[in-house]
């Protein structure tokens, strides 16, 4: 058996006549998600995205297979070829006009999908409410005319996307009926409603539901399923024929893994464009052409290519400090691009760390600077990957731009650790 639409997040229904008068939250929430439960499925759907642009609509098709397999894949002219892999704990991406498979994690699983209200973690759904968090029933509601079980969730650990949610969830049909999703600050991230829903082999499920992202003004997501075939033959999901990339990427641990089940969709040809992304050493991957040609010819960087071109959505660090909260520290090392992060961040920080290479000391000499503008920051340093500082004083904004200009291209590179006094 298999949880069918990870699209659809959290909200479905058990059999219908299900209620009990003295139900657990952990119940409540068990009993919804049995309806997520399919062994094989097949949707064809749209995501419509409107904002202050205009709308856009984008179509997909999705397979999904066992309780920790799924495929995404768009089909609209923009998007054609895009897909979205979930297996296990794990999210992947594909870009036809990319050389690799992109895998997601950490805090990028919150990241926005072209640009909607659903994050990667939205589309894909997770393997079980209960594993990320603890449910307490907070009451009853009334939403639409429907009695429904207000259940809180709250994260058992930093590593859920979100660090709380509320359910409603109807008390008669136990259907989801919205959801709201909170940061650790308390503030309200995302809204979600379930707007139409149709009963299959004796089941109901959500058909077309809204995602509003209220860190974006004016901004709203409607996901509709068109076309669902359930149960559907697994003979039906392999591919006709192997690809013929299938060697190349069979390193990749979750494309071998479902090479029967339609990844073998990699029969387009993969470019590599661009220099921005580095496959074989990603640590060094980066915003900054200007970077790439500063550095390209020197040790250890005359062996390194940046030979793949993605686009990736970024975030300011005051956007991030209003959904997470003021840091205690902060590190940035994003290969050329420190002073333009720093750009983003328009109040002190206490303490924080950038990197810095002598060939490139104009940009760390930004930093500086743009520290000093922001408060009365301390600086020291580290060299390499040695975490003991060179200094036994902290030292002013000036005295380390003097040591940053005088610094010989050959030096190695490290870390400027700056502090508020």
């Amino acid at each position: 058996m298999e949880r069918m639409l990870n699209l659809l997040l959290l909200l479905t229904l058990l059999p219908l006549g299900a209620a009990l008068s003295a139900i657990t939250p952990e119940e409540i929430i068990r009993r919804m998600e049995e309806n997520e439960l399919h062994e094989t499925a097949y949707a064809e759907g749209r995501m419509i995205t409107t904002d202050k642009y205009g709308t856009i609509s984008r179509s997909f098709v999705s397979w999904s297979m066992g309780e920790e397999e799924s495929l995404i894949e768009f089909t609209s002219k923009g998007e054609e070829g895009q897909k979205i892999l979930r297996t296990a704990d794990e999210i992947y991406l594909y870009f036809p006009d990319a050389a690799e498979i992109l895998r997601i994690q950490g805090s990028a699983m919150r990241d926005s999908v072209m640009d909607s209200d659903f994050s990667y973690e939205d589309m894909t759904g997770d393997r079980g409410l209960l594993n990320d968090y603890d449910a307490t029933l907070e009451g009853e509601e009334r939403i639409d005319g429907n009695e429904s079980y207000k259940v809180r969730l709250t994260a058992k650990r930093r590593s859920v996307p979100y660090h709380s949610q509320l359910l409603w969830i109807d008390k008669e049909r136990f259907v989801g009926l919205k959801a709201h999703k909170f940061a650790s600050s308390g503030r309200l991230l995302k809204e979600l409603e379930v707007l139409e829903f149709e009963e299959r082999r004796d089941k109901i499920i959500p058909m077309r539901m809204v995602m509003r992202d209220t860190m974006k003004k004016n901004s709203s997501t409607e996901f509709i399923i068109d076309t669902l075939d359930l149960g559907i033959s697994k003979s039906s999901l392999a591919p006709s024929r192997p690809s013929r990339h299938c060697a190349a990427v069979r390193k990749h641990r979750a494309v071998y893994h479902l090479a029967c089940f339609r990844l073998t969709y990699l029969e387009i040809d993969l470019l590599a464009v661009g220099r921005q992304v580095s496959f074989n050493t990603p640590t060094v991957s980066t915003l900054s052409h200007e970077w790439v040609d500063r550095v390209n010819a020197l040790s250890p960087f005359a062996g390194i290519r940046w030979d793949i071109a993605i686009n990736v959505k970024v975030l300011t660090l005051d956007h991030l400090i209003e959904i997470y909260g003021q840091p205690a520290f902060c590190k940035i090392d994003v290969e050329g691009y420190e002073d333009k992060v720093l750009n983003g961040l328009s109040s002190p920080i206490q303490v924080l760390s950038f990197e810095y290479l002598p060939v490139t000391r104009d940009i760390a000499i930004r930093c500086i600077e743009r520290l000093a503008s922001l408060g009365n920051y301390r600086f020291n340093r580290t060299i390499g990957e040695d975490r003991r500082f060179q200094l036994s004083q902290w030292i002013s904004q000036q005295e380390m731009k003097t040591w940053l200009e005088a610094c010989p291209p050959s030096e190695r590179s490290g870390d400027i650790y700056a502090q508020l006094c």
